[in-house]
C-alpha cells in the first residue's frame, strides 16, 4: 500500500501499472479462457449437444478461441489495467497522508 502510494504522488503511471501487472495471474486466465471458449464456442444441437465434428480443425466452433483470447490479450485486460491506474491516480485526491513520526 505504501508502494502505491509513493507512486500515486510521484505521478508515476507506469510505476502503477507494473506494480499492478502479474503475468502469471494473466498467463492463468489466458490459459481458462481458451479452455472455456474452447467449450462453449461451440455450435449446439437441437437437443443441446456440442457439435464436435473434428476438434483439431476447429470445424463446429462459432468463434475461434484463438480469437476471443487475441482480444482479451490486446483490449481488455490492458484496458481494465488503465481503469485501475486511473481510479488509483485519483484515488488520493483530497486525502491527507499521514507523516511517518
Amino acid at each position: 500500500q505504501k508502494t502505491y502510494i509513493q507512486l500515486i504522488q510521484a505521478g508515476d503511471r507506469d510505476g502503477i501499472m507494473n506494480l499492478l501487472t502479474n503475468k502469471t495471474v494473466e498467463d492463468a486466465l489466458l490459459r481458462r479462457l481458451r479452455q472455456k471458449a474452447q467449450i462453449y464456442g461451440r455450435d449446439i444441437t437441437e437437443t443441446g449437444a456440442a457439435v464436435i465434428t473434428n476438434p483439431g480443425n476447429g470445424k463446429g466452433q462459432k468463434i475461434s478461441p484463438d480469437v476471443v483470447v487475441d482480444m482479451y490479450e490486446q483490449f481488455v485486460i490492458p484496458l481494465t489495467k488503465e481503469v485501475e491506474v486511473d481510479y488509483l491516480m485519483k484515488r488520493l485526491d483530497g486525502w491527507q497522508i499521514p507523516q511517518d513520526s
